[in-house]
């Protein structure tokens, strides 16, 4: 720019609006990333909420290998769903 302009002093407002179009983008940037990060920490805090308050309902299974429960032995297991 200065060999553009003769001069330094005679560039010095260009490279000022240019810093200024730079530093204007990168505060964009920075506020585009907070609220991003604000609505994914929302979204775990939630996710953990529901988590906490969660009823753990048992689910039974058993062998259908026969007829005969004493054949079974101990047949029914009780084992909770996890969240994946």
């Amino acid at each position: 720019m200065i060999l553009t302009f003769g001069s330094l002093a005679n560039s010095t407002p260009y490279l000022g609006g240019i810093l200024l179009v730079i530093v204007l983008a990168w505060l964009a940037a920075a506020r585009s990333l907070v609220t991003q990060f604000t609505a994914l920490r929302r979204e775990e805090e939630i996710e953990k909420e529901m988590e906490r308050t969660s009823v753990k309902i048992p689910v039974v299974s058993s062998n259908e290998g026969g007829d005969d429960n004493k054949s079974l032995g101990s047949s029914t297991e009780t084992s909770y769903p996890t969240n994946s």
